[in-house]
């Protein structure tokens, strides 16, 4: 459920295939879930929201600039 299994599932349905995502949280957002242990409260993207968006799902334009981890989770989870 991170950026590149979403990507991979949403071409694969493109394509007519029947993916299966696989996610050992009960959300999607991979590492970037704080309840995963795998970042902090206070971690920016070293990315500009810019540069770390989906082609056919820009972030909203009152996202930080660089967002939160907080922020990278809830945005991967609407793009869910």
């Amino acid at each position: 459920g991170g950026p590149s299994g979403l990507v991979a599932a949403k071409e694969a349905l493109a394509a007519g295939l029947r993916p299966t995502v696989l996610e050992k949280s009960s959300s999607a957002g991979g590492l970037w879930r704080a309840a995963d242990g795998k970042v902090w409260q206070s971690l920016r993207t070293n990315l500009s929201k810019h540069t770390c968006a989906f082609s056919d799902f820009p972030w909203p334009s009152t996202a930080d600039d660089f967002p939160h981890a907080e922020d990278v989770a809830d945005y991967l989870e609407r793009y869910a």
